[in-house]
């Protein structure tokens, strides 16, 4: 059990690294080309936040399975604390990207705060990677 988990987890990041590069790409062309917000701009806000939610649930699942607090500071907290950041940001951008008063706007929100949980992403999995 504990190496499926592990392996899902593992493999899942492509999944969720891939999203948002697509997702962050969308934002910025539609920021810098003054598009009009559209369904599919919500909905793949949509999919990224659930994306990275599943991520975490697996993420939080091979903690507890693997006990990785026996494993070292960087798998036990710095790599939890920095992803459950990422999730945070992303969901507030999508939030207030909601709640945006025009299009550029939302875009705009969108686009940086999806791209700083990126970021925070790479950083979570380069640590765990050079542990």
């Amino acid at each position: 059990m504990n190496s499926v988990l592990l392996a899902l987890h593992s493999g899942w990041r492509w999944v969720v690294l891939l999203v948002a590069v697509v997702v962050i790409v969308k934002m910025l062309l539609g920021w810098f080309g003054r598009r009009s917000w559209g369904r599919l701009d919500d909905q793949l806000s949509l999919v990224f936040t659930i994306v990275i939610d599943i991520e975490v649930l697996l993420g939080i699942l091979t903690w507890f399975f693997i006990k990785a607090w026996e494993m070292g500071r960087i798998a036990a907290f710095e790599h939890p604390l920095i992803m459950l950041l990422a999730v945070v940001v992303a969901h507030v951008g999508q939030w207030r990207a909601r709640r945006a008063a025009d299009d550029t706007a939302k875009y705009r929100t969108s686009a940086i705060f999806y791209g700083v949980s990126f970021v925070l992403i790479l950083v979570g999995v380069m640590l765990v990677a050079a542990a």
